[in-house]
């Protein structure tokens, strides 16, 4: 056994417990505090040495599911493993969480109210993240659900945290969700290596007193639940803000369920469904038909992205699919700040244009008949003193410039659809984004305190660095290099992302080349961003059975046109659209209930 250091092949983890395999293995073992122990083949390292990151992320999952199952022996990466790797995908964010509270319930059962303590880049196999940024997001979410109560340690790359009283309630539902499934009695070594997981749509509703040895307690309570000084971890042992020492081999302490098998019922969504769950309640099985919510949907949002719906998914709690209308839905419910719950329905178009957008609009009119539409997701910006990348535009207007004329000399010109948004969006732009109000907003939304907000994606630190990535006539990069520095001296934003609301083009393309926006300039001087769908939703809300429907367009910007597009910066900017826009419902500024058909 080799006690060099030397990096994971499949995590990149450092790894002070490795060697060769004998000849006859072909290969070398591997201690990984990350993926687990495992061997591997000279031709399989060979094979993984170039392959994509995410292929790694998904084969260091694998291992950490597989070999958990036999924590004394080492899992054999065989050359199927990688191949699965590359068809499979990582857990989506809600299975992701569901994997945190399964992995901190099976190791804190001995003592609730003990603490782990590892560096965040060991989860990453556990929770079947992509990097630390992705565990970090699914750790806050997961606080932000009240699932778990964290903290770092030392540095921002160290987890130190337990689960909430709500937490182990949901650990406990999804554990019963498991042993249902399994045929017979299983070890403690196996809970960790069990590969199907409640899905987020499968999550029984928790009642609010649960039964602790017995005891009645209410599950809003701050409860010390610490049965001993004694846990099984993968890092730091610590009780109360203690850290005891570095113990990986402890046994693991019995505790008392903590929630009673006659405490789970199952939810139903007509009636009194939405005034029953709160904010990301777990759900029940099966999903429901359209006819059962429509006319009393408080809010539904359209995404066209696949990162722009997980965004929003992500920050939506538990959810329940809706089916048997002409789209597909994810239904959840959110708790104001008025503490009135709003249903929220979840769609994405699966193309771009603005003809997708008006068919899905269509289908979300006639199926939900909801009380508002949202479009949610990233747009590029026109360059700008006031606003840049990573900040957040709320359309005022429409500038449609989807009818064009090609003239004789090359030109072209145009015929101007849109216009104002409906009169319930415009008196929320008055007063709601402005002031006080704004701050509420940016603080629900996290913008002023979140390191995934205040943090933002490398930005070039001087003009001469920033050049290589413009585009476009010498005067529009010159444009763009000056708002860009402006918003970003020496490569750092000096605060977080701003709300703004402005005027949208679309001209059913993608609107890159400056040239173009600058012929739309002509025609609507007053342009904030550009993007595709928004026309198409436009129409569908003004031309609807009842008098217009109010649309809300929330827009990240991901790009500024004339700066070449950083996928760094698509991601930033689906994450603060999606954020901004929960802010919104959770807000309790829009009345949704006056434009419900059955409220």
């Amino acid at each position: 056994m080799s006690t060099s250091e030397t990096p994971c092949p499949v995590c990149a983890t450092t790894v002070s417990k490795w060697e060769e395999c004998p000849q006859t293995r072909d290969g070398n073992s591997y201690d990984c505090p990350n993926c687990g122990k495992f061997l591997i083949s000279r031709t399989s390292l060979a094979r993984l040495e170039n392959r994509p990151v995410s292929e790694k992320a998904v084969l260091s999952h694998q291992i950490w599911k597989n070999q958990s199952s036999a924590p004394a022996k080492h899992y054999e990466v065989a050359s199927t493993d990688l191949d699965a790797a590359r068809e499979s995908s990582l857990p989506n964010p809600a299975e992701k969480l569901d994997l945190l509270v399964l992995y901190l319930g099976t190791k804190l059962h001995g003592a609730p109210g003990a603490l782990i303590v590892l560096p965040y880049g060991q989860l990453r196999a556990k929770v079947g993240a992509l990097d630390i940024n992705d565990v970090t997001f699914i750790v806050r979410a997961a606080s932000q659900k009240n699932l778990i109560e964290f903290k770092s340690i030392d540095s921002d790359d160290r987890f130190k945290g337990r689960l909430t009283l709500d937490g182990w309630q949901y650990f406990q539902e999804l554990e019963r969700g498991r042993n249902a499934s399994r045929t017979g009695q299983a070890s403690d070594s196996q809970l960790d290596s069990e590969k199907t997981f409640d899905s987020p749509q499968a999550r029984p509703t928790i009642q609010k007193e649960t039964n602790i040895a017995g005891n009645q307690y209410n599950a809003g309570r701050d409860m010390n639940l610490a049965r001993g000084n004694i846990i099984h971890v993968e890092g730091d042992l610590v009780q109360g803000d203690k850290v005891q020492g570095n113990k990986t081999t402890i046994n693991r302490l019995s505790a008392p369920s903590l929630v009673r098998q006659d405490t789970v019922t199952e939810t139903t969504m007509p009636e009194d469904t939405f005034e029953r769950r709160g904010e990301g309640s777990p759900m029940r099985t099966r999903s429901i038909h359209i006819s059962e919510v429509k006319g009393r949907v408080h809010a539904a949002i359209i995404t066209i992205r696949q990162d722009e719906y997980d965004a929003v998914e992500s920050r939506l709690g538990g959810s329940i699919s809706v089916e048997g209308g002409n789209n597909s839905y994810e239904l959840a419910t959110l708790k104001p700040d008025d503490n009135k719950p709003i249903s929220v329905a979840l769609t994405r178009c699966v193309s771009q244009g603005d003809i997708t957008a008006q068919s899905v609009a269509n289908n979300i009119i006639h199926d939900l008949d909801p009380a508002w539409l949202l479009l949610v997701g990233i747009a590029g910006a026109v360059p700008d003193d006031d606003f840049s990348l990573g900040d957040v535009i709320v359309a005022s207007a429409l500038h449609d410039f989807s009818f064009a004329a090609a003239l004789p000399d090359g030109t072209r010109s145009y015929e101007t659809g849109g216009g104002l948004m409906h009169v319930d969006v415009e008196r929320f732009l008055q007063t709601k984004i402005g002031g006080k109000n704004r701050e509420r907003l940016l603080e629900l939304a996290g913008f002023r305190v979140k390191d995934d907000f205040i943090r933002h994606p490398r930005m070039p630190s001087t003009e001469k660095d920033l050049a290589d990535s413009l585009y476009g006539n010498p005067e529009w990069q010159k444009k763009v290099s000056d708002t860009v520095m402006r918003r970003f001296p020496n490569g750092t934003r000096i605060d977080g992302p701003r709300v703004l609301s402005g005027p949208c083009a679309n001209g059913n393309l993608l609107a890159k080349d400056p040239s173009l926006l600058a012929e739309w300039q002509k025609s609507a001087r007053q342009i904030a961003n550009v993007e595709t769908e928004l026309a198409g939703v436009y129409a569908a809300a003004r031309s609807a059975g009842r008098q217009n429907y109010p649309v809300l367009a929330i827009r990240g910007l991901s790009d500024v046109v004339g700066l070449k597009r950083d996928p760094d910066w698509t991601q930033y900017a689906c994450n603060v659209a999606a954020a901004f826009a929960c802010a919104v419902l959770k807000s309790g500024f829009i009345d949704f209930s006056k434009n419900l058909a059955n409220p």
